[in-house]
């Protein structure tokens, strides 16, 4: 079966090694990944528990199991942090799931177009 991972960088160009930063930054809103990056720059290991989620989110071939990852970005256990939640940048769970489903259950298998229906003598 085909893995996160390879799912969402086959429908978005990603590198395989670049999937943990390309995804986080996704899961961020656009001022929030443009804080991320600049933090990524001088302090690259910031995000290093997200990083260590994502890596094994990116290894699940269920697209169900990655709501269990994404209910751990929201969970209030988890701890605050003060800087993150100032700026706002923490990933977002939705946005997580929302990706997954475009990449894990998205029309046709991975990689491929769907056929036109009137094409393929389908209804017109």
């Amino acid at each position: 079966m085909i893995t996160f991972r390879d799912a969402y960088c086959q429908r978005t160009g990603c590198r395989p090694e670049d999937f943990e930063r390309d995804i986080l930054l996704a899961c961020m809103g656009r001022p929030s990944a443009f804080c991320a990056k600049w933090i990524m720059r001088f302090q690259p290991d910031f995000f290093g528990y997200e990083y260590g989620r994502l890596r094994q989110v990116g290894n699940v071939t269920d697209q169900r199991h990655v709501y269990d990852f994404a209910a751990e970005f929201s969970d209030p256990r988890r701890g605050s942090d003060a800087v993150r939640d100032w700026l706002g940048i923490r990933p977002s769970g939705r946005t997580l799931i929302s990706i997954s489903l475009d990449v894990m259950t998205g029309p046709g298998p991975v990689g491929t177009v769907p056929e036109d229906p009137v094409e393929s003598g389908g209804p017109d």
